[in-house]
Formats: structure tokens, sequence, C-alpha cells
């Protein structure tokens, strides 16, 4: 036993040593950790002093980056405001009307725009909003007929499942009685039997009522209201969704949503009309159960009233009864079966879906479409904003790099002082493709913002054709498609000018006499002498002279001289013509004066190719208006020859009458005759005498004149 307890004593000493020993490891293993924690924490430490030194440095970095970002900022602001200042007083210091048109355009096409927007977004703002209350009284209408339809549909469903129990109790009553080999019918049986028909009969018989009282016609009225607030609805939303489309835009995704809402929504509306008027079964299947109920009703009565001592009813009429409580009992299955809250999914699936699910489904939808609308019709809006703003800033950048094309390019020696990196290159290129590309960009936004504030107008007139609102937004819209034509017509005319004419016929504006003697402020269209420089002898004169004795004279010759050449040019006839690009030029018309041929009048040369060939033709006018006058004063003369010669004509036919009187009085006038024989010679020679001058004298004035 002491063997045992040494072995013992032994056992635990070696686990103690054991023990001790697995501690001393531990021990060891904890100092070593604790060495590497704190050896961690002192990385830490440092890592995280640096990351802060770090950080600290990037903040510093970050603070000088945006002083200097914002510092640049200022500086682009401070030389974009400056640059755009320059611009304009480059425009009305030089006259340039074609840019300053240009620049008018597109000034009054961006507040015009901006109008535009905002008012297109305040529509927008009170349309939502309408849609908005549609949708939540739609809703509620409709959440409000379906509650109490469930509650209807719950109540008649209970009374038809009590009643198809009460027959199946009747009918398993009957069968066991008439499956009895000798069955014994009770008068209390009957009686029983015509209470529970008479009671379930005159319940059917309420059911049927509902389906044509009162609240039948309070439910048909209230899916009435539905049908129009969903059609105001719709209405709202497809004119605010076209409002924002483009009118090629058909397949988009929104007019698909709305009709396919239009279509699910009604289909819904007419399941509810044929649920509340009892279309879809009901109602037929329960009246049919009470008409065959009522006729065992009527038929029980008279057995009841029966004498006591004869049966309640015959043997005959319980199997006749047993069955008709079986057909009773399937067509109440049957009725059951078209209620909604008694279908299986599987049923569900099979024959109809589940109305309250599908409206609970299709509100779910219509509340989804209205977040869209919204976010939709917000995104359009901000998006027009940004391309507004976007034009606005192109076209005005476009406008400064074309002052800057216009301007003539320096010699190279010019050049090497001023070489350095500010100013761009411009290429005629690059400036027709932006003027393209910022012209299709107007014209379509243009166009945009137009249809959608014609379609507000057309809205607005529906409503009320005298409010004045809509007066002044088409004056609005007018402005609107005048400014971007405007623009685009002064675009073409600077770009055709730029590549078919010299820069300088461009910048100088026309009609406006220019103290420069540079050739590039001289145009085709314009006077070729300038009448300012026409008084330069005697500025000459002055110089060579004495000196002026005091300055008020010299101030004063000046002044006199340019009255002088004012009162000089406004003697002068001037010719004002219209040009292709809208400008006014003007021309004296004693400058450039030509003789037309074969007369002393003095006509404008002419310039281009058309007024070359109104020259000519007018030249030929002239030479036939000659030719006719000749012609007309060879016809008057011999017109006079004629009448002078028919007037001789006259006088000798009546001498020869005369003569003839004579010879006819007597031998008296004979002798008279012969006494005076000269005047026969001359009626003889006298019809000769007139004609033969006329007949020599026609052709041979006719021959002259025409050589």
């Amino acid at each position: 036993m002491s063997h045992f307890h040494v072995l013992h004593v032994y056992s635990l000493l070696r686990e103690l040593s054991k023990i001790r020993d697995h501690d001393a490891l531990v021990s060891q293993q904890v100092e070593r950790a604790q060495q590497q924690v704190s050896e961690g924490l002192r990385e830490t430490h440092s890592s995280s002093d640096v990351v802060q030194g770090y950080h600290q440095l990037y903040e510093l970095h970050r603070a000088r980056l945006e002083d200097q970002l914002l510092q640049m900022t200022e500086e682009k602001d401070c030389w974009s405001k400056f640059t755009f200042s320059l611009a304009l007083k480059v425009i009305k210091v030089k006259k340039l009307h074609l840019v300053s048109e240009l620049h008018v355009s597109e000034d009054g096409w961006f507040k015009t725009a901006k109008h535009c927007l905002l008012y297109i977004s305040t529509k927008d703002t009170q349309d939502l909003h309408n849609i908005l209350e549609l949708t939540n009284y739609w809703k509620e209408q409709l959440i409000g007929l379906m509650s109490q339809l469930k509650k209807t549909e719950h109540a008649q469903f209970a009374q038809v499942t009590s009643t198809q129990q009460g027959i199946a109790k009747w009918s398993l009553f009957l069968n066991t009685k008439n499956n009895h080999s000798d069955p014994e019918y009770d008068r209390a049986a009957v009686e029983a039997i015509h209470a529970d028909l008479k009671q379930w009969s005159h319940m059917l018989a309420l059911q049927c009522e509902e389906y044509q009282g009162e609240k039948q016609l309070l439910f048909q009225q209230k899916l009435n209201e539905l049908r129009n607030v969903l059609e105001k609805w719709l209405d709202s939303s497809l004119q605010l969704f076209e409002r924002h489309t483009p009118p090629d835009a058909e397949s988009v995704h929104g007019l698909q949503t709305i009709r396919e809402l239009d279509r699910v929504l009604s289909e819904l509306l007419k399941q509810f009309d044929i649920q509340v008027s009892g279309e879809s079964g009901i109602h037929r299947l329960i009246t049919s159960l009470v008409g065959l109920m009522e006729l065992w009703v009527s038929k029980t009565y008279t057995d009841i009233k029966q004498p006591a001592a004869r049966s309640a009813m015959a043997k005959s009429d319980w199997p006749k009864l047993e069955k008709a409580m079986l057909d009773w009992q399937n067509l109440a299955e049957e009725i059951l079966l078209h209620f909604s809250i008694a279908q299986t999914e599987t049923q569900k699936d099979k024959n109809k879906p589940d109305l309250y699910r599908a409206t609970t489904k299709a509100l779910d939808d219509v509340q989804e479409f209205v977040s869209s609308l919204s976010n939709f019709t917000e995104s359009e809006n901000q998006k027009l904003q940004e391309e507004v703003t976007s034009l606005h800033t192109g076209r005005t950048r476009w406008m400064l790099d074309l002052l800057l094309a216009m301007i003539p390019d320096q010699s190279e020696e010019e050049n090497k002082d001023l070489n350095h990196g500010y100013v761009p290159q411009i290429s005629l290129q690059a400036l027709s493709e932006d003027a393209e590309r910022l012209s299709e960009k107007l014209v379509y936004f243009t166009s945009i913002i137009n249809r959608s504030c014609t379609l507000i107008l057309e809205e607005k007139t529906a409503q009320d054709p005298n409010e004045t609102e809509i007066e002044n937004e088409t004056k609005e819209l007018k402005k609107l498609q005048r400014d971007c034509d405007n623009w685009v017509d002064s675009c073409k005319i600077l770009l055709s000018g730029i590549h078919g004419k010299s820069e300088e016929e461009l910048i100088k504006q026309p009609g406006q006499p220019s103290n420069s003697t540079e050739p590039a402020q001289i145009m085709e269209t314009q006077v070729t002498e300038d009448p300012v420089m026409e008084p330069r002898p005697d500025i000459e004169n002055i110089r060579d002279g004495n000196e002026p004795e005091s300055t008020e004279r010299t101030d004063e010759e000046p002044e006199t001289q340019h009255q002088e050449r004012e009162l000089t040019d406004c003697e002068r006839p001037v010719l004002k013509l219209i040009g292709h690009d809208g400008n006014i030029t003007q021309r004296y018309l004693d400058d450039s004066c030509v003789q037309l041929t074969g007369t002393e009048e003095l006509v404008v040369s002419p310039v281009t190719e058309e007024a070359n060939r109104a020259f000519s033709d007018l030249t030929t006018v002239v030479l036939l208006q000659q030719e006719l006058n000749y012609s007309e004063e060879r016809a008057k003369s011999a017109e006079q020859r004629a009448l002078e010669a028919e007037e001789a004509l006259h006088a000798a036919l009546e001498k020869v009458q005369d003569l003839e009187r004579q010879l006819q009085s007597g031998p008296q006038a004979e002798d008279e005759v012969k006494k005076t024989p000269s005047p026969p010679p001359p009626t003889a020679t006298a019809p000769a005498s007139p004609k033969s001058p006329v007949g020599e004298d026609k052709p041979a004035s006719t021959i002259t004149k025409t050589k």
C-alpha cells in the first residue's frame, strides 16, 4: 500500500515538473509576445507620426493648390470678361454691323430661351403637382372601392358557405334515411327542412338584390368617377411626356409605359365593373339556386299544411329532394369557386388572376411611373438648360475666334517681337466646322423649345382662348425663332465673306466713309475716291505758306474746309444700295458715269454681269428708239406729200369741170376758150405734176435718210 502511495507521489511530482516546465515555456512565449507587441506599438507610433507628417504636408500642398486654382479661376474669369468687353468695344468702334448683329441675335436668343425654359419648367411643375394629386385621389378611391368589395365578397362568401354546409348536412341526412331498408320520415324533419330552405332562399335573394339596388348604383358611380380621373391622369401624363419627347421618337420607353398602363388600368376597372354588376357569373348562379330552392320551399310548405293524420311528404318525393340537395350542393360549390378568396394558387393561375393582387401591383406601377416621370421631366429640363448655356458659351467663343480670324496677319518681323503662345492659331476650316455644328444645335434646340412652348400654348388656348399670356408667349416664340434665323444668316454671310472675299471687307461696315488711306477699307460697291481726302491740296498750300498767326486761325480753317466739303457732298447725288448681307451702302452717281450710245444722257457705269447685260440691252433699246423716230419722221413727210398731191388733184378736177361747163354753154364759150388756149396744157399736166414729185421725191428722200 505504501509502495502504491510512493508511485502515486512520483507521478504527481512528474506531472508537477511538467507543469512547471510548461509554465516556464508559456512565460517565455508571453515575454516574447509582449516584446513583439511593444515593438509593434513603437512601429505603429512611428508610422502614425510619419503618416501625420505626410498628412500635414498633403494639407499644405492642397491648400497651396487650392489657392493657385482659385487665383487661376479668378484670372480666367477676369480675362474672359475683359476679352468679351474688348470684343464688344471693337465691334462698336469699328462699326462691325454684321458681327454686332451676330452678338445681338445671340444675346437675345439666350435671354428668350431662358425665359421659355422657365415657362416650360413652371408648367411642368404645375402638371406634375396635378398628376400627383390625381394619382393620390385615384389611389384612395380605388382602395376604398376595393375594401368595400372585399367586405361584400366576404359576407357573400360566408353566407354561401353556410348555405352549402347546411345543404350538405341535409343531403347526408336524406342519404342515410333513403338508404335504410324501412325509412321513416317524420313531420318535424319536413318542417326543419322547410325552415332552412326558406332562410337560405331569403338570404340568397337579398344577395341578388344587392346587384340591382342602391349599393350597386353607388359602385357604378364610383367606377365612372374613377374612369374620368384615369382619363385626366393619362392625358396629363401623355402631354407632359410628349412635351419633352421629339416627334420622331415613336419607340420611346415612356410612351410604351403609358400605353401599357392605360391598357392595364382600363382592364382593371373593367374587371371591377364586372364584379360589381355580377356579370362574372355569381349573380346568375345565385339566381338559379334561389329559383330551385323556392320550388321546394313552396312544395314543403304545401306538405306541412296537410292534416296531421297524413304524412308530411310522400315517400317518392324524398329521393327527389335528395337529388335536388345534391344539385344545390354542386351549384353552391360552383358559386364559391367564383370568389377570389376561395381560389387556390393553382386555380388562380389557370382560371383568372386575383383582382386584388392585380390592383395592388397596378397601384405600385402607377406610383413608380409617376416617380420616373418626375425624374424624366427634371432631367430633360436640366439638359435643356445645360445645352442652352453651352450654346451661349460656344457661340460667344466662336464670335471671338471670328474677330481674331478677321484681323489681318502681321509680317514675320513683327511676329518675332510678339512670338509667344498666348495667341491661338485659328484655322478657317475649324471655324467653319464649329459654325456648322453650332448652327445645327441652335436650330435643333430652337425647334425643341418652340415645340414644347407651342404644345403648352395649345393646351391653354383650348382652356381659355382670351388669356393675355398666350399672346405674350407667342411673341416670345417668334422672337426666339427670329433671333435663331438672324444668327444663322449672319454666320453664313460672314463665313462666305471670309472664304470668298478678303477679311477686311467684313471688318468695315458698308456705307460708312473712312479716314484711313488703307486700301483694305475700300469696298468695291463704294465710291472709289474718298470725299474726305479731296481737300488735301488746300492743306498742303496752308503748310507751304506762312506760319499761322494764332492757333485759333489754324483751328478755324479746317473747320471751314470741312463744312465746305460737307456742303459739296450733300449737293452731289447719292444712291443707296441694300447688299445681300442687309447692309446699306452709298455711292455718288457722278463718280462713275458713262454716256449712252447715240445720246447725251449719263448713266451709272455697270459693275456686275447683270448690270452689263442691262446696259447692253438699254443701248439696244436706245438705237431701236432712234430708228423708230426716223421711221416716224419719214412717215410724217410722206403723209404730208400725199396730202399736197391730193389737194392739187382736187384743184385740177375742178378746172376740168369748169372747162366742160364752158364747152357745153355755146360758141361764146368756145371763142373764149380759143382766146385763152393756155389753160388746157396746165390742165393736162396738172394731174401729172403733183404725182411725179411725190413719186420721185419719196424714194429719193427715203434712200437719202436711210443711208
